[in-house]
């Protein structure tokens, strides 16, 4: 029977137990160590989405009241921030434009001007202090009717009005609208006396909501008829600026004209393009709240010392280029620079 070796060496011999766990020690190789096992890395935070402003919904009558309140008194400033709150309060954006101008910015009105657009492409428009303030319109155009223009005058607080032309019957339905009582200016233009000029002098006349009437602009040839209305008419009581515009009419009528309630509260008289004779220059002397008077060059140039006596740096000769002094009125006295689309 062999007999077992000795073991040599300075080691020694190891008994390994086939059942054990390998220590690791005895291990060789790239896989002695084992390194440890990442943690996988946090998605980063989902951003909270921004709260939103709170909207409130506001009861519709009382916008309504609010935007009554401003339609009411187009001069004041508190309406138009009491509306203006409340339109900010229920989300509509009208509300931040009102805010800008009031505090005199010019902000694009572009998204509220559709109800102005559908009057027509001859429409011009004047923004003030977030409302319209002065509108243009051109009664032929065939967009240009009532219903629209109520719908205008239903929202917004329209003070100046210039129609260029239209039937004098559609005129009279005009003049008849609801919100046509803030008008302070009205200038007219666009008539001859074949085209129904005394129709139109007429109906201005007889025009019961033009209370607030301050200036009114007629660049119509009115005749002595249409004169003859204005003589008696049943509104334009608050009327001390009056503007004829190659009116043919004759002294007569205009004599008729300055001693009738309108003309003895004038206060400036505009006679343009129209000659100037001597019994109408004594005419208009005789009017006893007359402050300032305006007559065209080349019209009234043999009575300017006699004006000048009279009126001194209140007399004013225009020279306005073309036919824009009828709708735009006389620089030195009421010109306004033409609105736009």
């Amino acid at each position: 029977m062999p007999t077992a070796k000795k073991p040599t060496g300075k080691f020694p011999a190891l008994t390994l137990d086939p059942v054990a766990p390998i220590p690791a020690a005895t291990l060789a190789g790239p896989h002695t160590t084992r390194p440890p096992a990442k943690k996988p890395a946090k998605p980063p935070p989902i951003p909270k989405p921004a709260l939103k402003k709170k909207i409130t919904p506001v009861d519709p009558k009382r916008l309504r009241a609010a935007l009554d309140a401003v339609l009411a008194a187009p001069a004041d400033d508190a309406p138009r921030v009491a509306y203006a709150a409340l339109l900010t309060t229920s989300g509509d954006a009208r509300g931040a434009f009102i805010r800008a101008g009031l505090a005199g910015e010019v902000p694009n009105a572009g998204r509220w001007t559709r109800p102005l657009k559908a009057l027509g492409k001859s429409t011009r428009w004047r923004w003030n202090r977030g409302f319209v303030h002065e509108l243009r319109i051109n009664g032929y155009d065939a967009e240009c009717t009532p219903s629209n223009l109520a719908a205008v005058f239903l929202n917004e607080p329209i003070v100046e009005l210039a129609i260029e032309g239209c039937d004098p019957e559609q005129l009279a339905r005009v003049l008849a609208l609801p919100g046509i009582e803030r008008v302070k200016r009205l200038a007219v233009s666009g008539w001859d006396a074949a085209e129904g000029g005394a129709f139109v002098g007429r109906v201005i006349a007889k025009a019961k909501r033009l209370t607030s009437v301050v200036e009114l602009r007629a660049g119509i040839s009115l005749g002595d008829a249409g004169i003859a209305s204005l003589c008696e008419t049943e509104a334009l009581g608050a009327c001390v600026h009056v503007a004829f515009g190659a009116a043919e009419a004759s002294t007569e009528a205009i004599a008729a004209l300055a001693s009738s309630p309108l003309g003895q509260r004038l206060e400036t008289f505009e006679w343009l393009r129209e000659n100037m004779s001597d019994d109408m220059t004594k005419v208009i002397m005789t009017m006893p709240c007359l402050q300032s008077f305006v007559a065209s060059t080349g019209y009234v140039d043999a009575h300017r010392k006699l004006f000048n006596a009279r009126f001194r740096d209140r007399f004013i000769v225009e020279s306005e280029p073309g036919k824009s002094y009828l709708l735009d009125g006389v620089r030195g006295v009421s010109y306004r620079p033409p609105p736009k689309r």
